[in-house]
Formats: C-alpha cells, structure tokens, sequence
C-alpha cells in the first residue's frame, strides 16, 4: 500500500480578466528602462509600481487567489510583497530558480504566444537519477524529476517559493512572451 509522505501543489487559476492596460504598461518599461538583471536572457522590470491602476488590478485578482491556495495549505495569510514584469523574445529563457525569503511566488501570464516556452518545476530531491528512478516505465508523480504545466494567456500559477522551477526557451520569432512573477510574505 502506497502512502504518500510529502506532496508539491501549484496552484492554476484561468483569471476572467483583462490585462490588454497592463501588457501595454510591461511593453512600454521594457523600451524605456535596463533590464533589472542584464539582457541575456530576457528583460525584467524593477518592481512594479502597485499604486498603478493596472497593477493593482492585477495584484487584487491575484490576493484572492492567495488566499485560497494558503488556505488549502493551512498557511496564515499572505500578500504579495513584490512583483515585477517579464518580457521574452526568441530564444530568451529563465534559468532553473527559486525564490528565497518567500513563501509563494507565481507567475501570471499576459502574453504567452504559441511555442514560447513552458515553465517546468522540479522535483525537490536531487537524487532521484542517481538512486534509479532514471530507468521508470512510465514517469509519474513518484518517479519524475520534473513536470511541465502547460500555460496560456490569462492563467495563473501559485507555488511554494523553495520549488525550484524554470522556463524552457521561446521558439516563437515573431511573438513576446510576457508575465507578471511575484513573491508573497505573511501579513
């Protein structure tokens, strides 16, 4: 009998939302400001400015969701104590990472064109190629080092902020990828 000792969630959330004044905003910043940590592999904003209507929209879409996910979790409250906007072209990736000194981070997506990369998160343990789970006969969620979730336009994902994670190259040419991450603390 299988007993399951530790679980991983991430929250998706499909948003009803519209974000056409906020990918505007994202696309303007990336043409007038530095990438917040250098352009090789793609650009990101300094901190977003939450007192923007837009972002706070944003911001207020994703609290309730928060909320739920930290619920389920049996988590205290949180809020997001700092996003900031992602802009991806051709190519452009973001490195496998976590997010120390949070407790959720996520992603939210504003634009995400066909074949500009999937996020991918990985399983916690390292050991698992070297301990023989590299030869499964089908990956599970007991056996696989890392999952994929798809992702399109208008979704959000909530995940532990110690989940190591990254998203694979865009192969779109013509199209931008374009997010919003955040990170949350206890309120």
């Amino acid at each position: 009998m299988l007993h399951d000792l530790f679980k991983i969630s991430v929250w998706v959330k499909d948003l009803k939302y519209d974000s056409s004044d906020l990918l505007s905003h994202c696309l303007k910043l990336e043409q007038k400001e530095n990438s917040d940590e250098g352009s090789l592999w793609g650009w990101k904003s300094r901190t977003l400015d939450s007192s923007l209507s837009c972002v706070a929209a944003l911001h207020n879409k994703i609290q309730t969701e928060i909320d739920s996910y930290s619920k389920q979790l049996s988590l205290p409250n949180m809020k997001i104590s700092t996003s900031w906007a992602n802009v991806n072209n051709f190519k452009d990736f973001n490195m496998l990472h976590e997010h120390p000194g949070s407790v959720l981070s996520g992603v939210y997506y504003l634009s995400l064109p066909e074949h500009s990369g999937d996020i991918h998160f990985i399983h916690p343990s390292d050991k698992l190629s070297w301990a023989g789970f590299n030869k499964r006969l089908s990956h599970n969620h007991y056996n696989s080092e890392q999952w994929h979730i798809n992702a399109h336009t208008g979704v959000l994902f909530i995940f532990p902020a110690w989940c190591k994670h990254y998203v694979s190259p865009s192969a779109n040419r013509n199209e931008k990828r374009v997010s919003v991450s955040f990170n949350t603390i206890y309120s």
